[in-house]
């Protein structure tokens, strides 16, 4: 009985996501992207070893990139060691890293991603999906959406400082990082300064503003719509 169970989960192996951050679950943009690819993408992941038993950087960098190619055939990866294999990082045009350079295989067009950090702090924390997600989108020359949140009416807008990390309550901060995690590029737009809505535009925030919108500013709101815009209007009681 042993030897057929063990049989049976071997040839139908299902995972379950049980940490508290869903850390092992994959964004439904992510997925999408994914699915979606049409020629063979490479991430060839440049780090040199730690000495440490527990490298959590490469280790978090791993796990993200076999998330990846478990959910698409097309998807591979490979870690090299930029200091025993120069030429291989000369090749991909590697000078700083850790770094992952998405490459398109039958194109070959490379797009680089480095690790994250926070200002004023040098030093490698991590990699993150979103980004992952950009470079492959990238490197395979597909359109990246572009969302807008207008500014300029003393709307809600973002908070964090960037010296501690904290945002306030009332700030747009954590739904503009929900729309990045979906793999969003998300941009202010000021119709003072910039008199039109960008054609690229998947949509246009307004998000609490205090003060009207002047008429010139009416005009380009209206005129967007009458092409098919969309714009998400979120306005206090």
């Amino acid at each position: 009985i042993v030897i057929l169970v063990n049989f049976l989960l071997f040839h139908n192996a299902s995972r379950w996501d049980v940490t508290a951050t869903r850390v092992f679950t994959l964004a439904p943009q992510t997925l999408s992207v994914l699915d979606k690819l049409e020629s063979p993408i490479r991430a060839n992941a440049f780090m040199v070893p730690s000495t440490s038993v527990l490298d959590p950087v490469r280790q978090q960098t791993e796990d993200l990139l076999n998330e990846f190619s478990r959910r698409s055939g097309k998807f591979t990866y490979r870690f090299i060691d930029p200091e025993l294999n120069r030429k291989k990082a000369l090749d991909y045009e590697v000078t700083d890293y850790p770094a992952v350079v998405f490459e398109d295989v039958d194109a070959g067009t490379l797009q680089a991603v480095t690790c994250s950090s926070i200002p004023g702090f040098p030093g490698c924390l991590t990699f993150n999906e979103q980004e992952f997600v950009t470079g492959i989108l990238i490197a395979s020359g597909r359109e990246q959406k572009r969302i807008y949140h207008l500014t300029g009416h003393k709307e809600r807008s973002i908070t964090r400082d960037l010296s501690t990390g904290r945002s306030d309550d009332e700030g747009l901060d954590l739904a503009l990082d929900g729309l990045r995690r979906d793999n969003y590029l998300v941009e202010p737009l000021n119709l003072k300064q910039d008199p039109e809505i960008p054609e690229d535009a998947a949509a246009l925030i307004i998000a609490g503003p205090q003060q009207d919108l002047d008429d010139a500013e009416t005009r380009i709101l209206t005129e967007y719509i009458k092409r098919g815009g969309r714009i998400i209007g979120l306005f206090d009681p």
